[in-house]
This record gives C-alpha cells, structure tokens and sequence, in this order.
C-alpha cells in the first residue's frame, strides 16, 4: 500500500512524539510510584490522541491549500494565456494564401516572417502546456484556424524544405480542431 511521502512524515512525527513521551515517565518503580506510572500513561495516551487529531487536521489543511494553490495556478495560466493572445492577435495580419501562386506565396509568406515567427514562439508557449489551449480555443479558436489555413501553402512550402518548419503552430492548429470537433460531437449528443 502506498501511502504520500507528507503522511508517511505525519506518521512518523506522530509516532516519535508518542514514543518521547512514553520514555518521560518512569515505567518501573515503587508501589508509591504506581500511581504516578498510571498517570502518565494517561498524560501519554491523551498526548497521543491530541497528536492524532492535530495531525488529521493538518493534513486536511493541506489538501486544502493544494486545491487552492492548484486553482490559483490555473487561473493565472488562463490570464496569461489571454493577455499574451491578445496582444499577439492585435500583431496578426496574415495574407490568405489559399488560391495563390507558388511565387505569390513564397513571396507573401517572406513578407509577414515577423508575425510567422511570433506566432510559432506563441504556439510552442501553448503547446508546451505554459499556456492554456482550451481559453485559445474558446477565445479564437476560429479564427486561428482560419489564419493557419490562410498560411498553410507558404507553411506547406517551408516544411517541404525542412520538415520541422512552423510544425508548432501547424500541431496548434490541430489540437484546436480537434477540441472543437469533440465539443461538436457533444453538442449534437
């Protein structure tokens, strides 16, 4: 049985306190003594029970605290997610692509590398998990989609090149679709 190294110290502590306070009072000793070895056997039980409860409560604190401290870390992933998105997103002016020239479109993709390699900076930070891909997707989800399809001939040209070209935002974009095709899938159930 496993058990969390914080209740594995707890019980430790727990138990070299009990043992402490057992080896305070003598347990051998004159009749006159008698009654002083029961009474800390006493002190020792109730010490030891205080102990327990003490320590119950800590470790109720505690998982209290951690489902806080892990809420709060989600929250200031998703503000950052936003305000990072939001300025990137004002940056944004990407070229649709889609129906143009191979010349048109090596040459359209040269004219926005800034914004291109902005964007793969953004979408290394999300698909790491730094940022949060479910706030993008429901931000702009669309749209970003959309801008990747814009794109995608001067990326498909790039990564014929080099295989490894614009493959974040190229991975973003599918996990985007793909949280969009389950909440589909959701809401047609």
């Amino acid at each position: 049985m496993r058990f969390p190294a914080q209740e594995m110290i707890l019980g430790a502590l727990l138990m070299f306190g009990a043992f402490a306070m057992g080896m305070m009072w003598p347990s051998a000793g004159a009749a006159a003594q008698e009654s002083m070895h029961k009474m800390g056997e006493l002190l020792t039980g109730l010490a030891t029970v205080a102990l327990v409860i003490v320590t119950c409560l800590l470790v109720k604190a505690t998982k209290i605290l951690a489902r806080s401290a892990e809420e709060d870390s989600r929250n200031r992933r998703i503000q950052a997610t936003a305000d990072a998105w939001m300025k990137l997103r004002a940056e944004l002016d990407l070229p649709d692509l889609t129906q143009m020239t191979s010349d048109v479109i090596d040459a359209g993709g040269k004219a926005v590398l800034p914004q291109l390699r902005k964007l793969e900076g953004f979408s290394q930070v999300v698909n790491s998990g730094v940022y949060d891909v479910g706030t993008l997707s429901k931000m702009s989800g669309n749209w970003f989609v959309q801008q990747v399809r814009w794109i995608k001939p001067y990326i498909d040209l790039q990564q014929k090149r080099n295989s490894d070209a614009y493959k974040e935002i190229v991975q973003l974009e599918k996990r985007i679709q793909d949280i969009r095709a389950i909440k589909d899938v959701a809401r047609r159930q």
